[in-house]
């Protein structure tokens, strides 16, 4: 592609939590998934990047996985409006 694709991160924030981030543009679109892993539980949610309003994020524990309704907002126009405000104060 001529251009940078994957990007890895790790991050240890107070109390020792750890984090790492995998970004790729590499995977196809209809794989768009987000996946967030913790030590009790995980969220999964796919269609969570881009202008999608039908992805429903998941929170999964030993319990099972339930569901977790969020009202969708374009995030180019969210973008747009932080970007206002950060210039107008």
């Amino acid at each position: 592609m001529g251009v940078e694709t994957d990007a890895l991160a790790s991050f240890r924030f107070q109390g020792g939590i750890l984090a790492t981030i995998f970004a790729s543009w590499q995977i196809l679109l209809h794989d768009n998934i987000l996946q967030v892993h913790g030590d009790s539980a995980s969220l999964f949610a796919r269609w969570a990047l881009g202008p999608y309003t039908d992805g429903t994020p998941e929170r999964i524990t030993e319990e099972g996985r339930k569901q977790i309704p969020v009202s969708y907002r374009n995030h180019y126009v969210l973008e747009l409006e932080h970007f206002r405000d950060c210039i107008c104060g």
